[in-house]
């Protein structure tokens, strides 16, 4: 018996030594390559069954990918870019920035008790400056791509679910890192 254990560990180990996916991308269904045929497939394979609206995706322009991703890298950003309302909230003040409970923390100290809370004009963001986003309400910011398999669910549509259900003056958008995987780009603006 021992013997068979022995020989399952090991046939395991050399699995997950040769293999070129890891057991994690393997489980979560991350680091899949697809390709989409328009913005709609795009939204329909990965947002539709999830109650999400249409109309809180984006998909960024060239210029407007280039911007996300600086930030992205000078701010260690990930999952969560931040929330705004009148004023924008950076997700790079989060002390783990893919912490859900951490992101939903701020989200809730947002115009109640922003002592020590970093925050800047919306207009003064480049990248913002651009979507039509409702002051009057508090807009929670994520950055997607279906290359993080599921857990995309915890990070991302749980947490969307659980705030919906809270707080009546909640709304979203989700910003796609995914552009470049959608072959025939339906909006004229995307060059």
């Amino acid at each position: 018996m021992k013997e068979k254990i022995k020989y399952s560990l090991l046939f395991i180990l050399a699995i997950q030594t040769f293999s070129c996916q890891t057991t994690a991308d393997f489980i979560l269904g991350s680091n899949k390559t697809k390709t989409f045929i328009s913005d709609d497939d795009y939204f329909e394979q990965n947002f539709a069954q999830k109650s999400i609206e249409k109309s809180k995706l984006i998909i960024p322009t060239n210029d407007q990918f280039d911007q996300l991703s600086y930030q992205m890298q000078s701010n260690s950003l990930s999952v969560y870019y931040g929330i705004a309302n009148d004023y924008f909230y950076s997700g790079n003040q989060l002390n783990m920035k893919s912490c859900s409970g951490q992101f939903q923390t701020l989200y809730y100290k947002v115009g109640k008790d922003e002592n020590g809370l970093d925050k800047q004009t919306v207009e003064s963001n480049s990248f913002l400056k651009d979507f039509d986003l409702d002051k009057n309400k508090k807009t929670a910011i994520f950055i997607y791509s279906y290359k993080l398999g599921s857990m995309g669910n915890s990070k991302i549509f749980e947490v969307i679910s659980e705030l919906r259900q809270q707080d009546p003056n909640f709304d979203y958008r989700i910003i796609s890192l995914d552009k470049h995987d959608i072959k025939i780009n339906t909006a004229a603006n995307r060059r």
